[in-house]
């Protein structure tokens, strides 16, 4: 069942395969004595430390140097035919088809402006009392080796096509499950699908190519039935409930709520008529539950927060702070911040209540960050995000 068991494309590292050892065979990834090494140098000597699960090399190191890196990553190479080439998720389900980004490895490296960071993920793995411990590899919390499927479209083969049922699998594993199950594939549980959100709130699925079709596939399907439920994903460890602490950010990351008394882009209503744009339409009635995946990437980003490159249909350009917030905001609401926050129907404040965010000095604009951030309630007063000594601001 797993994309590294095939013996068709599976693991196959090139001096075992001269051994004779069939493709997928497990020695492709264990050593049961670390004893394999071969004269030219192309293998990897024994090391002294302690190599967790018999794998061949060391496990977790840090943002650069992890087990699988050997194979979806850059060098030398322990997979017959090079590395393995995954794309990001703007690039294969957004269709950005002029991102360099073509592994795993470069997408978590130190040079991007942001990634998940191994250590992190598995200190808090391991802190739960789930199945993991401090020997877990980091991307095995996601994606279990043993039963996960790879994504076909990821390969050169099929350049930048969109995912469909003929080029992707299920590159994802239920969070803490023995034996694993995949995630996306609807198999043990509708909630493993964005369409289970319907009717209100639902899932609309953004732009793949502006005004054409839809993400993931590129064709019409706009429910989120092709798409596994990243919200439930996701939120097994990053919820209203769970403390996690960034080192990269040198703090705890905001909490989010995704239920119909959390974030506005979660299940909850919006307070005011929200001026959208397509494919979202607006009204009192209309209830949006966005993916994760539709704002995030899941292992890094050249932007901060992980935040994609694509949203929408549209390139967002270089987000680097929360002032170029409005560069992903604006690809799904009116972009013109100005009418959105003074003169729209959905305007924040009246105009007598300038001073509820721009104090003498303040500048303009204003950082988006200080209102719109994960954990924001509308209607509740004031939040402690300020902006170079600016006083409060209100919340909505």
């Amino acid at each position: 069942s797993s994309a590294h068991g095939s013996t068709t494309y599976g693991v196959d590292r090139p001096d075992l395969a001269t051994a004779g050892f069939a493709v997928a065979n497990c020695a492709h990834c264990h050593e049961q004595h670390a004893s394999i090494h071969d004269s030219s140098g192309s293998e990897l000597l024994p090391v002294t430390a302690p190599k967790e699960y018999l794998l061949f090399d060391q496990s977790n190191t840090d943002q650069a140097t992890n087990f699988c890196f050997n194979c979806h990553g850059t060098g030398t190479a322990y997979q017959t035919g090079g590395h393995v080439t995954n794309r990001s998720y703007s690039y294969r389900a957004g269709g950005w088809s002029a991102e360099s980004l073509n592994n795993i490895k470069d997408a978590f490296a130190l040079s991007q402006a942001s990634s998940h960071n191994v250590t992190d993920i598995v200190t808090f793995a391991a802190g739960q009392g789930w199945k993991y411990t401090a020997n877990s590899n980091a991307c095995a919390v996601c994606h279990d080796p043993h039963v996960v499927q790879g994504d076909p479209g990821d390969d050169s083969t099929y350049g930048n096509s969109p995912k469909s049922s003929t080029t992707r699998g299920f590159a994802i594993t239920e969070i803490n499950t023995s034996p694993g199950n995949l995630w996306g594939d609807g198999v043990t549980g509708f909630q493993e699908i964005m369409s289970q959100y319907a009717p209100s709130p639902a899932y609309q699925a953004p732009w793949r190519v502006l005004n054409t079709n839809y993400e993931p596939e590129g064709n019409g399907t706009a429910d989120g039935s092709n798409l596994p439920n990243y919200v439930a994903f996701c939120t097994t460890c990053h919820n209203a409930s769970n403390t996690i602490n960034s080192t990269d950010l040198g703090r705890n990351l905001k909490v989010i709520d995704w239920s119909t008394s959390g974030d506005k882009h979660g299940q909850a209503d919006a307070d005011v008529y929200t001026d959208v744009l397509g494919p979202y339409t607006a009204g009192a009635d209309t209830i949006y539950v966005l993916s994760c995946l539709d704002c995030h990437e899941p292992h890094g980003s050249g932007n901060i927060y992980l935040l994609r490159g694509k949203v929408n249909g549209q390139v967002t350009g270089a987000i680097a702070t929360g002032f170029d917030y409005r560069k992903i905001c604006g690809q799904c609401h009116d972009p013109d911040w100005e009418t959105v926050h003074h003169l729209g129907i959905d305007k924040a404040y009246t105009q007598f209540q300038c001073l509820d965010c721009h104090s003498i000095g303040s500048g303009d604009p204003l950082d988006c960050g200080l209102c719109h951030f994960h954990g924001a309630v509308s209607g509740t007063g004031t939040v402690t995000q300020t902006n170079e000594g600016a006083q409060d601001r209100k919340a909505f």
